[in-house]
């Protein structure tokens, strides 16, 4: 765009008031004020993220003023800082910059001297006598040469070594620049003011430089008392601007929720033109929709922003949780928080909610002889627990890290709270009874165990026992779980897994009984 009259371009620092975080991206929207001339004016709106989508960028001011150009400039810096410890950053670049350009010069020039020093020593060693040089001075001149040249040669050395140091410096420095966003994102406006004084700017645009990740605190008091879950989340981003004291919303959602459903428009059949003519026509379309869409878009944002208020900010120490939507759980904080720019994770404490569940313990033998104790939350899909890790802790010690998965949590969550050693439990093959016998062309294959469980607690407790004997696949092997095994509350004849839901009382020890036959023929190998 080209420099507008007038008094010179204007410039604005952009305050971020409220950012809106998804699991990937988010909505920021900003506001700034500007005092402009009446008539044209360049404008630049600085403090803005180093990647937006532009596509999404929506631009309003108030005052009848109008936005009759603009142009999103991804990195901007500035001779001035917004606040004074950003100001001696930047003195502190400029001065080593300039020291850098003045240490190029001093090593060009000591290299200059160099090479001529060389090209006179060598012209005057070039055949001494025909040039009447004695010896003496020849020795002089190579004197000469040594010391200028060891000189020269530790300046360059010098130099270098303090270039390194510079370098360094003025890496950091604009590194720390970068995240105190002073090399951030700007709007450079071109505006048309009816009459002259303070007009206020409205900016809102999507970035995919920031994202926020749930996970849990839960915690196990003890079997009498509810489950407390403490949602939390990591947010994290890296626009270029640190956001100070922000308004702040999660969503689970999508930015590209807003995007409209496609609709069907009616299918005409014609015979297609040559490919050339084809291709033109759509691109020519295509052009002319998005130069319309654009426009229309543009006129709206204009309208919708420049009779917005700011917005009040309360201060209250609580997260208002929305979770009617059909498409999101959104979770608006009203405490300000503060997000650097640099990428470094936040924890934020969203809500806490408590759940009644039913303890019991968990064997598998066959596997592992360890009995776990289970807590499974009732009606957990009125929780709303997004997709996450959890860290549980029971009566105050860590037990370790789970994963909260939505789609199980919508159907029964059951979370594992660790091993008792106080149930124990063996697992014994029974040799009396296991037998193998041949009957003319076939094997009966007889296995036999005994489970042996013990409550060494001085209370009750619930105890789901499994355990397995094998499918058949084929029609020439017969599997049959027998008789004299211990009855079992279910038996999943699809998965071979039975299972005693039993209670024990303190001090209570129990046998289980568990015997199952394999008739195959003679000869064949199982994997038994």
């Amino acid at each position: 765009m080209d420099a507008l009259a007038g008094g010179g371009p204007k410039s604005a620092p952009a305050k971020l008031n409220e950012a809106t975080v998804f699991y990937r991206g988010a909505v920021l929207e900003h506001t700034a004020s500007v005092t402009l001339d009446k008539g044209d004016n360049e404008v630049w709106i600085e403090g803005l993220s180093s990647g937006i989508d532009e596509s999404s960028l929506r631009i309003g001011m108030s005052g009848g003023a109008l936005i009759t150009a603009y142009e999103y400039v991804p990195r901007h810096q500035t001779d001035k800082a917004a606040d004074a410890g950003t100001q001696r950053m930047l003195d502190s670049l400029r001065t080593y910059e300039n020291k850098l350009r003045q240490i190029g010069i001093e090593t060009k020039t000591n290299e200059q001297m160099l090479k001529l020093l060389e090209t006179g020593m060598t012209q005057k060693m070039a055949t001494p006598s025909e040039r009447g040089v004695s010896l003496d001075e020849l020795s002089r001149s190579m004197d000469y040469y040594k010391t200028k040249m060891m000189a020269i040669e530790n300046e360059l050395i010098r130099l270098r070594e303090e270039k390194k140091t510079c370098e360094a410096t003025v890496k950091r420095l604009s590194q720390q620049l970068a995240e105190a966003g002073h090399n951030a994102g700007a709007l450079r406006l071109n505006v048309t003011a009816p009459v002259a004084g303070a007009v206020r700017v409205a900016v809102s645009y999507c970035t995919f430089a920031a994202s926020w990740t749930p996970y849990y605190g839960i915690n196990v008091e003890s079997p009498e008392k509810p489950i407390r879950i403490v949602q939390k989340a990591k947010v994290k981003q890296t626009t270029g601007v640190d956001w100070k004291q922000v308004k702040l919303t999660l969503s689970t959602g999508s930015p590209n929720n807003g995007r409209v459903a496609p609709l069907f428009n009616t299918w005409f059949l014609h015979e297609n033109p040559p490919m050339i003519l084809a291709e033109m026509t759509v691109q020519n379309s295509y052009s002319m929709k998005t130069r319309s869409v654009a426009k229309a878009e543009a006129d709206m944002a204009v309208e919708d922003v420049a009779d917005a208020t700011p917005m009040e900010m309360s201060i209250d120490d609580h997260v208002i949780v929305s979770d009617n939507s059909a498409v999101a759980t959104i979770y608006a904080i009203d405490l300000p928080y503060t997000i650097p720019g640099n990428g470094k994770e936040q924890n934020i404490d969203l809500r806490t909610q408590e759940a009644a569940a039913d303890y019991y313990y968990y064997a598998a033998p066959k596997l592992d002889t360890d009995a776990y104790l289970l807590a499974e939350i009732k009606e957990s899909d009125k929780l709303d627990l997004p997709s996450g890790s959890a860290q549980i802790t029971y009566d105050g010690v860590y037990l370790g890290e789970t994963y909260i998965d939505n789609a199980e949590a919508l159907k029964k969550l059951t979370l594992t709270l660790g091993t008792d050693k106080r149930i124990t439990i063996r697992r014994e093959k029974v040799k009396d009874f296991s037998t193998k016998k041949v009957f003319g062309s076939d094997t009966r294959q007889v296995f036999a165990y005994t489970i042996s469980v013990k409550n060494n607690r001085k209370r009750d407790v619930r105890l789901t026992l499994k355990d397995q004997y094998p499918i058949s696949t084929q029609k020439n092997i017969e599997v049959e779980l027998l008789k004299d095994t211990t009855t079992p509350t279910t038996n999943n004849t699809e998965t071979g897994v039975v299972t005693w839901n039993v209670t024990l009382k303190a001090g209570e020890a129990r046998t289980f009984t568990f015997s199952y036959s394999v008739k195959y023929p003679k000869g064949m190998d199982l994997n038994l």
